[in-house]
């Protein structure tokens, strides 16, 4: 005999996979199995991951296929943590809007910036300098790297695209990775929330409800980085997106959290004035049926 439909729609059915997005999505994924989740942490992990290969291919590749044509004759050496330039000045590699290459070999230059990030090989540092900021990175005291233009041009050439796919799987497992550490330190705030909201929630619900909303947050982060790479937003743009994916994803969680079902009676809501107790209900009834006017006899109606 078939089974009759159900209404109910408070929990997914654990053959489907559940929506995690938004604040109903994140409830649901309370009570959903956690491979479907972990399904949609690779999806949205891989997006991001090929997101952030497009803008490396779009940005990057194009100024450093000119800064490797714009290399002076001769060899290049990095030892003992000092640049070796075969010219006695530096010069400007190659920039765009985005990035800009320049090597300073006499550590004199005066710093133009010319784009969001500007990078300087100096005498013993490489120096990173953008809107928030400068970032000096020191070459390795053990590092030995020797080229000419020829040889970089050549190893760019075949080892580009594998550069690109590195990015991409590097930043499906670093945000597999970064998710999951959140997911673990989330588990314990959002659990006593709950408890103290009076919702239904078990610690393993309460993790796949932070995971599941911290897809959402990562979802308006992936949509910045588009923009800014098809130059609709610049830098400050950026570091909008940046913040206010964080707070769609704490948003998420606590919407989430409203979404779930109070631990109260079926029918009452969970910040509603609590149902009557039994014996109250008890003495309610008893206390309106009439009395008798035999004060011997029974209280109760005369018959």
């Amino acid at each position: 005999m078939p089974k009759a439909a159900s209404h109910d729609k408070s929990f997914p059915d654990p053959g489907e996979l559940p929506w995690v997005f938004g604040f109903r999505g994140a409830s649901d994924a309370a009570t959903a199995r956690v491979g479907p989740l972990l399904l949609w942490q690779i999806a949205i992990g891989l997006v991001a991951g090929l997101i952030a290969g497009w803008l490396v291919w779009r940005v990057a590749c194009p100024v450093i296929q000119r800064a490797l044509d714009n290399l002076p004759p001769g060899i290049i050496r990095i030892t003992g943590g000092r640049l070796d330039w075969p010219e006695l000045g530096g010069r400007q590699l190659s920039e765009n809007g985005f990035l800009a290459l320049a090597a300073d070999p006499a550590g004199d230059a005066a710093n133009s910036q010319a784009a969001d990030l500007q990078c300087t090989f100096g005498p013993r540092h490489l120096t990173a300098s953008g809107l928030l900021g400068s970032v000096l990175i020191r070459y390795p005291a053990g590092m030995r790297l020797e080229f000419d233009r020829i040889e970089a041009l050549a190893w760019w050439g075949a080892w580009k695209w594998v550069c690109l796919l590195g990015i991409v799987l590097g930043t499906l497992i670093a945000l597999l990775a970064l998710w999951w550490i959140l997911v673990a330190a989330y588990v314990v705030p959002v659990w006593l929330l709950a408890g103290v909201c009076g919702r239904t929630l078990t610690p393993g619900g309460a993790g796949k409800m932070a995971g599941a909303s911290l897809l959402t947050g990562a979802v308006v982060m992936c949509g910045g980085l588009l923009l800014y790479g098809l130059r609709l937003i610049a830098v400050p743009g950026l570091t909008v997106a940046t913040g206010l994916h964080l707070v769609v994803g704490w948003g998420t969680l606590l919407g989430g959290l409203v979404q779930r079902p109070g631990r109260m009676a079926s029918g009452v809501h969970s910040f509603g004035p609590p149902p009557p107790a039994a014996g109250v209900a008890a003495f309610a009834r008893t206390s309106q049926r009439p009395r008798s006017k035999n004060p011997f006899g029974k209280n109760g109606p005369p018959d």
